[in-house]
């Protein structure tokens, strides 16, 4: 199916390059999705099954769990939770917490959001090849770290 245009300009007002375009069209974040969710269907005024967004078709934005229109629902990892993530790194990462930037440390707070989106606890995974124990390692942010909005 083809995206339609108008989800194509809001993914394009939203990118910095035609990299951008691509990574977002194919994988946006959490917040992303619903700033096209917000632009497209002008905060909710406008069905978001009038869209199309590849193979997702008309059903693309039904991972935004919406109230009512233009209210939707989502959950964030907040400082605690970035203080689990961190912890949890420095403890089963074979390059220990210290490794880890802000921004990286927001990526995988990124990773447990997505994962909220998509209707599934909180969680982050370290793949086999890079934990201290070399098998794959998960773990689940408290609901003491996500702030639901």
């Amino acid at each position: 199916m083809e995206t339609s245009s108008e989800i194509m300009d809001a993914i394009r007002s939203l990118a910095n390059n035609a990299d951008d375009v691509f990574n977002i069209w194919g994988a946006p974040s959490e917040q992303q999705h619903l700033t096209i969710w917000e632009i497209v269907t002008k905060n909710g005024l406008i069905d978001a099954r009038e869209f199309v967004w590849g193979t997702a078709g008309d059903q693309w934005a039904d991972s935004i769990l919406v109230k009512q229109p233009g209210e939707a629902i989502m959950s964030t990892v907040n400082e605690i939770g970035i203080i689990e993530i961190k912890e949890f790194l420095a403890a089963n990462h074979k390059k220990g917490g210290d490794h880890f930037t802000d921004s990286m440390l927001s990526a995988w707070a990124a990773d447990a959001e997505d994962q909220m989106h998509q209707g599934n606890p909180p969680t982050i995974e370290i793949r086999s090849f890079d934990s201290v124990s070399g098998a794959a390692v998960e773990y689940t942010i408290s609901d003491a770290g996500v702030d639901k909005q």
